[in-house]
């Protein structure tokens, strides 16, 4: 199972995917309204996005996104990751103008938008002038899975994901965090 990245969460849900254990491969990733997705199911989707995405997100370039919580949400920013692209959620609460604001503060040039979400992001796109490519979920989702890609090599200090801050003393601010550092977030979860 390759095409992913040389992260250590992607080499866990490997582990997990491809073990000789079938109790071990039907294992859980993410449960949503639509119902349980195994850690198979979401390396072989993040696979499909990182090759829709292409090499535009490669080196920690910044990628949005505006999606609905659930699975996809998932599997697109793995995908996004597994691209080597650096994560900017984006929150379907969140006004046109802060939307815009953290799409260009992070210098994001692609969003990856939920179909029901893009006409949202049309007006902040124009404003934009063409700066962003606005890309649906459903049509990464359904790529044909590449073949032939190899592993990314994935600095672990790498920009992994930009969460901006409430702004109450002006415009949010955005915090950058590398894979090191939600990797360190998770094992002390994990630990706990």
């Amino acid at each position: 199972m390759r095409g992913l990245a040389s992260l250590a969460m992607f080499r866990a849900a490997k582990a997990l995917a491809q073990s000789r254990d079938p109790a071990e491969r039907a294992r859980v990733a993410v449960v949503d309204d639509a119902g349980s997705h195994t850690y198979a199911q979401l390396l072989a989707d993040a696979r499909r996005v990182r090759g829709a995405l292409g090499s535009a997100a490669a080196g920690g370039a910044s990628v949005a996104m505006l999606m609905p919580s659930g699975y996809e949400y998932v599997a697109v920013q793995w995908g996004i990751w597994a691209a080597g692209g650096a994560v900017v959620p984006l929150s379907p609460m969140h006004p046109e103008r802060e939307l815009e604001y953290f799409i260009a503060n992070s210098e994001a040039r692609q969003v990856v938008c939920h179909p029901l979400l893009l006409a949202s992001l049309r007006p902040v796109a124009a404003r934009l002038g063409g700066a962003v490519e606005l890309i649906a979920s459903d049509t990464l989702m359904a790529a044909a899975e590449p073949g032939g890609l190899g592993d990314a090599e994935i600095d672990e200090g790498q920009n992994a994901l930009f969460i901006y801050t409430s702004g109450t003393t002006g415009k949010p601010k955005g915090v950058v965090h590398t894979h090191a550092s939600i990797a360190a977030q998770v094992g002390s979860l994990h630990e706990a």
